[in-house]
């Protein structure tokens, strides 16, 4: 079966001077294998497959993948495949064009010929969750360079009873930290977060009482409590790759708070 496909420029107005994008238009009914192979063929850094939504309130959906792997979302190529999708003759139902992907709904805006993010969808989400990773990425990359001057001027230091104390102090620090960066990245996006320690010292509360998906909203389409936790996650990692992050409650599946334990592994 022949499937029509269009190679798209996104970012620019200029030919040949923005980020190339492989989109098959009519990509229902092919597996993942499949799309992984046509992406790994186009040598392109991402490719998109549009087909029939199956969310009521999605115009189309869209897998994208890149390279050796699915992404649940990407910039370029979700305006990418909508240009695409548009041009090939798709009408939203309404002013807000709604595309369904692996992060549940995300809600494009047209402004002319130009396409961009609505607010409060999972693609703000993720573009927070890159600005909180470079942070910390630049935190540790500081404290690295300090922690190796500190080594030239002292002697190996083993760990025992002595020093076990300031090793509880540091890993408290680094729970503090990691709850304090999954808390802004909920609050920049209008929700209320906040961090505290645990039961005890080797576990960090994330506890939130205002959705900044809107309650109702979570309650429709949980993967966003799911796509919350996932980024949560990374940036728990990020800090110390020995924490890992577990969900107690979530708002999406109707608690009162969400609730989020970092914890030692």
């Amino acid at each position: 079966m022949k499937r029509a496909f269009k190679q798209v420029d996104v970012f620019t107005d200029t030919p040949l001077k923005g980020n190339p994008l492989a989109v098959v238009l009519e990509g229902g009914g092919l597996d993942k294998e499949t799309m992984q192979r046509f992406t790994d063929w186009t040598n392109l850094s991402e490719a998109a497959f549009l087909s029939q939504p199956t969310h009521a309130d999605a115009d189309y959906a869209v897998r994208i993948f890149c390279p050796g792997r699915e992404l649940p979302f990407a910039g370029h190529p979700t305006l990418g495949s909508c240009h695409a999708w548009l041009q090939a003759g798709g009408q939203p139902r309404g002013e807000v064009i709604v595309q369904e992907c692996g992060i549940g709904l995300v809600r494009i805006r047209r402004d002319g010929q130009r396409l961009a993010f609505a607010a409060h969808d999972g693609a703000q989400v993720l573009l927070a969750q890159g600005a909180a990773v470079r942070r910390i990425e630049g935190m540790r990359a500081q404290a690295d360079i300090r922690h190796r001057a500190q080594d030239r001027r002292k002697p190996d230091l083993r760990i025992g009873p002595a020093n076990a104390h300031a090793l509880c102090g540091v890993v408290d620090a680094d729970f503090a930290y990691a709850g304090e960066v999954c808390t802004e990245v909920m609050n920049q996006l209008g929700g209320n977060f906040s961090s505290i320690m645990g039961e005890n010292e080797n576990s960090w509360i994330i506890r939130g009482t205002k959705c900044p998906w809107r309650g109702e909203e979570a309650r429709k389409n949980p993967i966003l409590c799911t796509l919350t936790r996932k980024i949560f996650s990374n940036i728990v990692l990020k800090v110390d790759s020995d924490f890992s992050l577990e969900a107690r409650k979530t708002i999406g599946n109707k608690n009162d708070c969400c609730e989020f334990i970092i914890k030692v592994e």
